[in-house]
Order: structure tokens, then C-alpha cells, then sequence
């Protein structure tokens, strides 16, 4: 697993689930962007929330030798701040935002 890259930000954070949505306040995060040497066309970003003592995993699949996104699972909706670290790393979000 390779660290790709870094981005630490405060915002509003809503949970959402089957059961509903719920409003958690302004929170401080850390996403961290990863690729897998073995798997190319697989990335994964780890979403650190200390005050909430949370940690969401989120999976991304490429259309192969690309970075077009199409599919991702582990949140409901990626956030802005997730499809803007994607951005940030060359990736097409279209199929996905």
C-alpha cells in the first residue's frame, strides 16, 4: 500500500444511514489517499475523524489503466472534500459525483 496523499480540513459532518441523517457539527479530518501496487485499478481512502473517534474506509475502483471512478463503497456519498482529493489527484469523479 502507497500513501498518494494528505488532506486535513474542518467541516460540517452529517452521518447518514438507512435509518436517516443525522447532524455531528463542525469536525477537524485528515483523508489519506492510497494506491496497491497489486491492484491498479484499486484505491482507498482512509478518513480520520479524532473527536468523533471514527475512522471511515472508503474504497475506489478505476476503470481499468485509468483513474475514472466508477464505482466506491464504505460511505454513502463521497463528500466534497473526498472527490476534491481525488481531483487533486488526477482522477475523473464524473461517473460518481
Amino acid at each position: 500500500m502507497n500513501l498518494l496523499a494528505t488532506k486535513t480540513f474542518t467541516a460540517q459532518l452529517v452521518s447518514e444511514s438507512s435509518f436517516g441523517s443525522q447532524n455531528l457539527g463542525k469536525h477537524k479530518s485528515t483523508m489519506e489517499l492510497f494506491s496497491f501496487p497489486e491492484d491498479p485499478n484499486y484505491y482507498f481512502i482512509e478518513w480520520d475523524i479524532p473527536t468523533l473517534e471514527e475512522v471511515e474506509n472508503i474504497g475506489i475502483w478505476c476503470e481499468e489503466n485509468t483513474k475514472k471512478i466508477y464505482d466506491y463503497d464504505g460511505v454513502m456519498c463521497l463528500s466534497a472534500e473526498a472527490i476534491e482529493l481525488l481531483k487533486e489527484n488526477g482522477f475523473d469523479t464524473s461517473e460518481v459525483e
